[in-house]
């Protein structure tokens, strides 16, 4: 299972703390219903450590976590934002489905 990596969120929004408006965590396949902002009006909105849930789970099977970068000037990042470990290969229920596949289209790719 990848687990969010929340030493790396942080760092991400510390390097980019002076453009950014605001970061968000959640699972990159599952976006809409796991995304929660993290960090906003110059602060973290939630505390970040082992303990931390984002959209009720601190990792996936079979999703990525990632980290959305919002900046002033309108433009957006999505990092993969996890520990890179997956020791689970994902059950074959688990692919995107009729609902899944079309709001996927519409999210950012992941970058770096």
């Amino acid at each position: 299972m990848k687990k969010y990596d929340f030493d790396k969120a942080k760092q991400l929004i510390a390097e980019n703390e002076d453009n950014l408006e605001n970061a968000s965590l959640g699972m990159h396949e599952d976006w809409f219903w796991t995304a929660e902002t993290v960090w906003e009006n110059g602060k973290f909105s939630q505390e970040l450590n082992n303990e931390t849930m984002i959209g009720g789970i601190n990792g996936s099977c079979w999703a990525t976590p990632a980290i959305k970068l919002s900046f002033k000037d309108g433009s957006q990042k999505m990092i993969e934002c996890s520990d890179g470990e997956n020791s689970e290969k994902p059950p074959s229920f688990l692919l995107l489905g009729v609902l899944s596949q079309p709001v996927q289209d519409n999210i950012i790719p992941l970058t770096e």
